[in-house]
């Protein structure tokens, strides 16, 4: 019984001890915060366990995909531990991040925010509150509440009479304020 309870405290009382004594801040005068460096321990770990191929191959299916973000996300991770990466690489890189395919890829993206009304990124999320500011999502809500209809799925009526109904005062306030917007062009309705 001796050894059982001498193992116990040498094994699990004295590490759990020491844990509960560094995380109440009792040790700080005794140990350095970085008193071994973690990043040279995480570069030479990248660097033995991923081959440059691995990361080029990573990035030219990023850059198929059209992700652009994962390809740079891959090539900074490539510089940071010093993997070299072929000068095709950095090319495809280079023309991916040009001001057109940039633009392509933002527009595309607030397109699709605005269309569908969901937001995957910032440019979507936009586009989706862009749409929602505008009577473009009450629509799109709308006619997704008529494919349910037409479905005969249960709606919660009180969404879609709420919607309608300020759908219609939306309506009948913008039909009575246009022409007191055209009579007095200062004013506020």
């Amino acid at each position: 019984m001796r050894l059982f309870n001498t193992v116990v405290l040498l094994f699990i009382g004295l590490p759990a001890a020491f844990f509960f004594a560094y995380q109440q801040g009792w040790l700080d005068p005794y140990v350095e915060e970085d008193w071994i460096p973690a990043g040279p321990l995480i570069q030479a770990e990248l660097r033995a366990t991923v081959s440059p191929e691995e990361i080029e191959a990573r990035i030219a299916a990023a850059l198929e995909e059209d992700d652009y973000a994962d390809a740079q996300l891959y090539a900074e991770i490539a510089d940071y531990a010093s993997i070299p990466l072929s000068d095709e690489t950095r090319a495809a890189l280079d023309d991916a991040n040009s001001l057109t395919n940039n633009i392509r890829r933002t527009g595309g993206s607030f397109f699709e925010g605005f269309v569908y009304g969901r937001g995957s990124d910032t440019a979507s999320f936009m586009g989706a509150l862009t749409s929602d500011l505008t009577v473009i999502g009450d629509v799109r809500d709308l006619r997704g509440k008529a494919k349910k209809w037409c479905a005969v799925k249960t709606i919660r009526p009180s969404f879609s009479g709420s919607r309608l109904q300020a759908l219609r005062q939306r309506l009948r306030l913008s039909a009575r304020a246009a022409p007191l917007c055209l009579q007095r062009p200062g004013s506020r309705f």
